[in-house]
C-alpha cells in the first residue's frame, strides 16, 4: 500500500510542461475601435465539477492588442 502511494506521488509530480502558441484575431465588426487595447486571456481547464474548488483554472498567459 505504501508504494503504491509513493509511486503515485512520484507520477503527480513528474508532470512536465507543454508550450502553447495562439494565433488569431480580435474583430468586432459593429464597432472597430472596440479592436483597439484588448487584452486576451488564456487559461488552462484542469477539472470540472466540485473538483474546481481543489484545482481552479490556472492562467497560462495574457498578452495587450
Amino acid at each position: 500500500m505504501m508504494l503504491f502511494l509513493f509511486l503515485s506521488l512520484v507520477a503527480l509530480s513528474l508532470a512536465g510542461r507543454e508550450c502553447v502558441w495562439i494565433i488569431g484575431r480580435v474583430q468586432c465588426e459593429k464597432d472597430s475601435s472596440k479592436n483597439l487595447n484588448v487584452e486576451v486571456r488564456v487559461y488552462d481547464r484542469d477539472s470540472f465539477g466540485p473538483f474546481k474548488l481543489i484545482d481552479p483554472d490556472d492562467l497560462m498567459g495574457s498578452a495587450k492588442n
